[in-house]
């Protein structure tokens, strides 16, 4: 019912988050196959172009961040922040791309759904630690779940500001039953 939930929790398990993200190109260095990476800059800027397309979603999410700017105060803090969390979002997305390609190919990951858990399945530190996306997936769910929530409010919170009414948790029932159909 509130932003402030979400943004407690996510406080939880951002910064694990951020380590894991941090320690997987560490955990996968004998997974690296550096000549993965060498035909990137040979292929035709289109090819490229089109390549980066699907990963404009995970950024275009900080333009979610625009439905929950009236509910700050100070604007020095908002664009600090938004600067902030931008540039630690592109950093952790293009090493968690830069690792996608070197461990899995450009070709492979894109006939997979989820190109970054088949990455946590590679990882085999030894012999007994060869199950870690067990551990990395109980900190990456509650993220990723914090992530849809957000948008969801951000979703009622834009739909209640178009009939003027301020009181989007009124709307929540049907908007998730049209969702859910």
């Amino acid at each position: 019912t509130s932003v402030e939930v979400i943004a407690r929790v996510n406080d939880l398990f951002y910064p694990l988050f951020v380590v894991t993200i941090t320690i997987m190109p560490l955990l996968l260095s004998n997974e690296f196959y550096l000549r993965l990476l060498t035909p990137i800059l040979t292929m035709p800027f289109q090819n490229l172009a089109s390549s980066s397309f699907l990963t404009l979603g995970n950024a275009g999410d900080i333009f979610i961040l625009g439905a929950f700017l009236h509910m700050l105060s100070n604007s020095n803090h908002i664009r600090s922040a938004i600067r902030h969390g931008s540039l630690l979002g592109f950093f952790l997305l293009t090493l968690v791309l830069f690792a996608i390609i070197a461990v899995l190919g450009p070709k492979m990951p894109a006939n997979l759904a989820y190109p970054s858990y088949n990455l946590v399945q590679t990882i085999h530190v030894t012999d007994f630690l060869d199950r870690l996306d067990l551990v990395m997936l109980m900190i990456w769910f509650p993220t990723v779940a914090c992530k849809i929530i957000a948008i969801y409010l951000a979703l009622l919170i834009g739909i209640s500001s178009l009939f003027n009414h301020r009181n989007y948790p009124m709307i929540n029932k049907p908007i998730a039953l049209s969702l859910a159909l």
